[in-house]
């Protein structure tokens, strides 16, 4: 029962607000820039990935290559993140997310820090989670077809495996990070947060 019963939704609905958020936060950050990071006319050509780091990444955008076409899969990344935000065809939405953040990443993966690795991970537990159960478009929905089929409709539960499995990933994602920063004196001595708050 403890990984196989149900639970609340509302928890995983907030999560999916905030990773949803984040995504077209940290991609409206990028807009002006995103055919210099992308396209073949940018400073990284789909030519110039070599072809042993192609054996091992997937990215829509190494079929395409011009502008216009980066920017169309850029603006459907926006939608639907917006969408996975709001919780309007959550799971569609979800993975859509994940598939095209998967793409602009890996497109480009000298841009990338590990918070572009933790949103990635993140959009693709929300695929294959119930995360639109609550605080979404598709609960509002649901519950007024609910209402007039049966009146008196219980709240609607997930099964615990899927926020448990978020949670088990952040907590190795905190402990190997926390192991690795304990081995050098960069961040005990404080050179490290020194360098990352002086970097502009």
């Amino acid at each position: 029962p403890a990984f196989f019963g149900k639970e609340n939704p509302e928890p995983l609905g907030l999560f999916r607000i905030l990773v949803g958020a984040l995504i077209v936060i940290n991609f409206l950050n990028d807009a002006p820039f995103i055919a210099d990071y992308y396209s073949n006319d940018g400073f990284v050509s789909n030519a110039a990935i070599p072809d042993v780091l192609r054996d091992y990444r997937f990215s829509l955008l190494d079929y395409v290559g011009s502008p216009v076409a980066v920017y169309a899969l850029y603006v459907l990344l926006l939608l639907s993140a917006f969408f996975l935000t709001i919780g309007f065809k959550t799971r569609i939405a979800a993975a859509v997310t994940f598939i095209l953040v998967l793409s602009f990443q890996e497109r480009n993966p000298m841009l990338l820090d590990s918070a572009d690795t933790i949103l990635r991970i993140m959009a693709f537990y929300l695929a294959v989670a119930d995360s639109g159960a609550a605080y979404s478009a598709d609960s509002v929905l649901n519950k007024l077809k609910d209402k007039q089929q049966q009146p008196f409709q219980q709240q609607r539960l997930i099964p615990k495996w899927q926020p448990l499995l978020i949670k088990f990933q952040t907590s190795v994602i905190y402990f190997f990070s926390g192991f690795a920063k304990a081995q050098g004196p960069l961040w005990a001595n404080g050179t490290a947060a020194y360098y990352a708050v002086n970097n502009s």
